[in-house]
């Protein structure tokens, strides 16, 4: 996953690693980054993790078993991967959003989300789309794609 960065975010990323990482003057080769500085250096890279976050991605990427401590470089390298990957998803996802928000209001109506359900991609019959709808938020009137998209991934 790490080389689907381009080498400017391997840069950033080396960076961030370089002022997070233990200073090991006798070892350099040694160098790590302790798990409790993820947070910051993703800071560094304009990413926002929580520490739920950090422990979801160490597990998902094996690392939490083994009581890990201190990170390498190319280990932070997928876990910043992995954040370049969910900004691309939300990116596109924001831009899908805006394709169908031909007013730049920056919402979309249910009746609007309706059309989208039922006459694009994957096709909902009206029920399943009024069903999906249900799970909107209060205002039914107003789907904020943005909150939505911000508040979800």
């Amino acid at each position: 996953m790490a080389h689907e960065l381009t080498f400017e975010q391997i840069q950033k990323c080396k960076k961030a690693f370089d002022e997070n990482k233990v200073r090991d003057e006798q070892n350099k080769e040694d160098e790590k980054m302790p798990v409790l500085e993820i947070q910051k250096a993703m800071h560094d890279l304009e990413f926002e993790m929580n520490q739920q976050e950090v422990e979801n991605i160490m597990n998902d990427l094996g690392l939490q078993g083994e009581n890990t401590e201190d990170i390498d470089f190319p280990t932070f390298l997928r876990i910043a991967a992995i954040k370049y990957k969910q900004k691309e998803f939300i990116n596109a996802l924001e831009e899908a959003f805006k394709a169908f928000d031909k007013d730049g209001k920056e919402y979309l109506t249910y009746d609007e989300l309706k059309t989208i359900l039922t006459d694009y991609g994957p096709k909902l019959s009206s029920e399943q789309a009024d069903n999906l709808l249900k799970e909107l938020p209060d205002d039914k009137n107003k789907f904020k794609y943005k909150d939505f998209v911000n508040k979800n991934f």
